[in-house]
């Protein structure tokens, strides 16, 4: 798919050990320079919810296929075009952001107020 790989990849172990030391199964890993999404998969591989943001469209797209298995090459390229394109949404609203996060809308508890 002549998909250019981020100059600046590091091995997967540099983040493994930063998560396990600093975060706990079911935390988010937040990565706001993303390139190849290392640090993403590796949270993943360690039960961590996480969020990546990347400057570059190309390096961000290019990092999901970390995430698909034993996709047929049509589905591939499908893909690939998808994450490519412009018209991807840059906002998420609130509902998106829980389905994504698990995260529950916060349940607000009324006090009576006392006589």
């Amino acid at each position: 798919m002549g998909v250019k790989p981020h100059p600046a990849r590091f091995p997967e172990k540099l983040p493994t050990f930063f998560i396990e030391f600093l975060t706990d199964p079911g935390d988010t890993v937040l990565d706001i320079f993303a390139g190849s999404n290392t640090t993403g998969s590796a949270a993943e591989k360690l039960d961590r919810r996480w969020l990546a943001f990347e400057k570059d469209r190309t390096y961000l797209a290019a990092s999901a296929f970390r995430f698909v298995d034993d996709l047929p090459a049509e589905e591939l390229a499908a893909l690939w075009s998808r994450l490519h394109s412009t018209d991807l949404p840059v906002e998420v609203n609130r509902q998106q952001r829980e389905l994504v996060l698990r995260e529950k809308p916060p349940s607000y508890v009324t006090r009576a107020k006392p006589k």
